[in-house]
């Protein structure tokens, strides 16, 4: 579809759910693309809780929120490659939605970068390449909900990692 002269409506991302932020759309030239997303964003979780000590109960509300968004990715068949709690945002009414950078698992379709320390927390160890040269494991729905676990152990322990 054009959206005007020389540029094209690339994609509609169709992640409806409440905790999941929505791409409206993206144009493409020939010089530039440009997304448009969803604004709600008041700060990230990892700020959220390391700012003061939480209710457990708010916590839960969180993780909650968080397993519902990975389930819901989970039956659409996508993984999500840079899950972490510094991809999770909080809406102005304190709601959890889970960003997705990147927009599709073809971007990064073999490998994780993991030159990253930061992110290498967030990752189960056999996804991690060792130094026999042995082939990492897949970064899969399962080591996904490692992450999850991993997210929530930070909640509790107010981002101390």
């Amino acid at each position: 579809m054009i959206v005007s002269d020389g540029c094209y409506e690339m994609t509609r991302c169709e992640f409806l759910l409440t905790n999941v932020q929505r791409l409206w759309g993206s144009i493409v030239t020939t010089t530039q693309i440009t997304i448009l997303l969803e604004n709600f964003a008041v700060q990230t979780l990892a700020n959220y809780v390391t700012a003061e000590q939480r209710k457990n109960s708010e916590l839960l509300k969180f993780a909650r929120q968080i397993a519902t968004a990975i389930d819901y990715f989970e039956r659409s068949k996508f993984v999500h490659k840079k899950l972490s709690i510094d991809v999770c945002l909080l809406t102005a009414d304190n709601n959890l939605k889970v960003v997705v950078f990147g927009l599709s698992t073809g971007l990064f379709p073999k490998r994780l970068y993991l030159n990253d320390v930061d992110r290498c927390r967030w990752i189960p160890w056999e996804c991690l390449t060792s130094d026999d040269g042995s082939e990492p494991e897949p970064y899969d729905i399962r080591a996904v909900i490692w992450t999850l676990a991993t997210i929530i152990w930070s909640m509790f322990h107010r981002g101390d990692w």
